[in-house]
């Protein structure tokens, strides 16, 4: 299990330096020089390139450790290779709290070393864009959310989550409805590797019910909620 331990002074000084970035529709990368340590900012769009320019900025700085995500999304794809860096990087992700990383970006979020979630991690199923579904015809549609699919739970399952997380994922989400989670804790529910086998559980029922799925399933509403500080933010 990914071991975390968040320096409350850190990820306070992170969530005043994105105090403006979840309104930002365009990618930012950035580096914030914190007393402690320094951490890079990945805020807006999740579009092509984002994950080879994550790539450089860690590579041109090789001590930071942490990255920070405040982001509703983008390209499927790219949540991958964005995946792969964090991963390739043994990076501890962050979601601050009062913040959102989405779609694209909790995928990426997933191939971190470490996780920490002070804000909302949501899941969604994969969907096309009006205008991109015009050149696609309805076979070649379900072909490809099978293909999507099948790389989804391959993905979680690669990166010791059980088979069930991308299961619900796919059964209960919609484009406007998402899968949250609010605390690393919630996260690891279905966190099975261990350092002595990393398949054991990966099977197993984890007693996952219908009120557990409805309390984690949030549509606009509760996202607003969420955003305004209500009952829904994070603990």
């Amino acid at each position: 299990m990914p071991s975390f331990k968040p320096t409350i002074a850190v990820y306070a000084i992170l969530i005043i330096g994105i105090i403006c970035a979840t309104t930002a529709k365009s990618e930012e990368l950035r580096v914030i020089n914190l007393p402690e340590e320094d951490v890079i900012i990945l805020s807006g769009d999740i579009i092509e390139g984002t994950a080879q320019r994550l790539d450089d900025f860690l590579t041109a700085n090789p001590t930071i450790t942490k990255v920070g995500m405040v982001s509703g999304g983008g390209l499927a794809y790219e949540g991958f290779n964005l995946a792969n860096v964090l991963s390739n990087h043994d990076i501890t992700a962050v979601v601050p709290r009062g913040y959102v990383c989405l779609s694209a970006c909790a995928i990426g979020f997933i191939g971190a070393k470490d996780y920490v979630i002070l804000g909302a991690l949501g899941f969604h199923n994969m969907y096309v864009t009006d205008e991109n579904m015009v050149d696609i015809d309805k076979l070649m549609l379900i072909i490809r959310g099978q293909q999507f699919g099948v790389r989804t739970a391959i993905f979680f399952i690669q990166n010791g989550f059980e088979v069930e997380l991308p299961y619900i994922i796919s059964a209960v989400t919609t484009p406007e409805e998402f899968l949250v989670f609010t605390s690393t804790e919630d996260l690891m529910t279905f966190f099975a590797r261990s350092e002595e086998n990393n398949i054991v559980d990966y099977l197993d029922n984890n007693e996952i019910d219908d009120a557990w799925i409805e309390e984690h399933l949030w549509d606009s509403a509760r996202f607003m909620l969420f955003m305004q500080g209500g009952d829904n933010n994070a603990p």
